[in-house]
């Protein structure tokens, strides 16, 4: 089935936004607090020494009720602000492109000539997507990264024992954020936002088996419990972490003859 030009991107971003319920259990004892705490700091100078770049293709398929549906790309990646996703068409050529970071995005539809630029916000609207993916982190969701400059405010145990629940303060945009680590393979395996009490986004990331190195970049991530009984995952391939990116590759050039918006 031939997916419009609306229901590719509300398709892409529906991904990243759901609600779960709590998975972790009670404060960690002193003793495991400490020992987490230790761990976390470590994963975090772990984390300094890894390239801030991913280029790679990804495929996404999602689950409901309905069907499923699929889509595929290439994806650029820039920690923590900037994200590049475009969709080719079977020779190739591509069907269009969105760029964003901090600042804004830019939105380009090769099939009917269109750019649209705006803030995150805007963009959300304009295409009825879930307000709290203007938050502008895509890049260390999709890359399980960790926040380098944040301290947890809590250490919790798992109810599936599955290693130790990392959480950290409201932010500006009274988001919180709860990481689940993994101590004995020393890995981001779960990461759920909340706001205003309820889960907003959750991320499980799955990782090449038999691999043990660090900065090892997630080959899948599922995201579940998603509107309308929604299961997705985002598949990442052929990856190629570097250092050599700059934010003028998350700009896209425009053609002349297309027509122009600017979201307000």
């Amino acid at each position: 089935m031939k997916l419009s030009f609306h229901s590719i991107l509300f398709f892409f971003f529906l991904v990243l936004g759901g609600c779960t319920p709590r998975p972790w259990g009670s404060l960690a004892t002193p003793l495991q607090e400490e020992s987490g705490r230790h761990l976390f700091t470590t994963l975090q100078n772990q984390q300094r020494s890894c390239f801030p770049c991913l280029i790679a293709d990804i495929k996404i398929v999602a689950k409901n009720h309905f069907g499923h549906r699929a889509v595929q790309g290439y994806i650029e990646l820039m920690e923590p602000y900037s994200l590049k996703f475009i969709v080719n068409n079977p020779f190739g050529q591509p069907l269009f492109a969105f760029a964003g970071n901090e600042k804004g995005f830019q939105l380009i539809n090769t099939r009917d000539r269109l750019a649209t630029q705006g803030n995150l916000e805007q963009f959300c609207a304009a295409f009825d997507l879930p307000a709290t993916l203007a938050n502008n982190t895509w890049p260390l969701w999709l890359m399980a990264r960790l926040p380098l400059q944040r301290t947890p405010l809590t250490i919790r145990t798992d109810k599936d024992n599955r290693g130790l629940w990392f959480s950290f303060p409201e932010s500006k945009d009274n988001k919180e954020e709860f990481l689940l680590v993994d101590p004995s393979k020393q890995r981001l395996i779960t990461r759920i936002i909340r706001e205003n009490e309820q889960n907003v986004l959750r991320l499980d990331y799955s990782y090449p088996e038999g691999t043990s190195q660090q900065c090892l970049q997630p080959t899948d991530i599922i995201i579940s419990e998603l509107d309308f009984g929604t299961t997705a995952t985002i598949t990442i391939s052929h990856e190629e972490q570097s250092n050599d990116c700059h934010s003028k590759h998350f700009q896209i050039p425009t053609p002349a003859n297309y027509t122009h918006t600017t979201l307000r």
